[in-house]
């Protein structure tokens, strides 16, 4: 019977901690919505996908913030728009050029 208790306990706690993560007025976050026209973002992989082929290296081209990440390497799944992801195969190659 108290294992029950303490697990109730438990959960209402976590509830309340979670609580304090919602911005104020209690609504969830609206996402930022689409860039305004006559804005262009920071991260533009179409001017950098020529690097594709390329070895690691050429990625120094690529301004800041930019983000190279390795063949399997693990990663954040935070979503930066002005960001530039520049993706390394196994042979140590440029194999793709993305925003985020």
């Amino acid at each position: 019977m108290q294992d029950k208790m303490y697990r109730g306990g438990g959960m209402a706690v976590a509830l309340l901690a979670l609580a304090g993560c919602l911005p104020e007025g209690g609504g969830l976050a609206q996402s930022p919505g689409p860039v305004p026209q006559g804005e262009a973002p920071l991260c533009a992989p179409g001017v950098y996908g020529g690097l594709v082929g390329k070895p690691e290296a050429a990625a120094a081209a690529v301004p800041a913030p930019k983000r190279i990440l390795g063949p399997g390497q693990m990663r954040t799944m935070d979503y930066i728009p002005a960001r530039t992801n520049i993706q390394i195969d196994e042979a140590g190659l440029i194999s793709r050029v993305f925003c985020g």
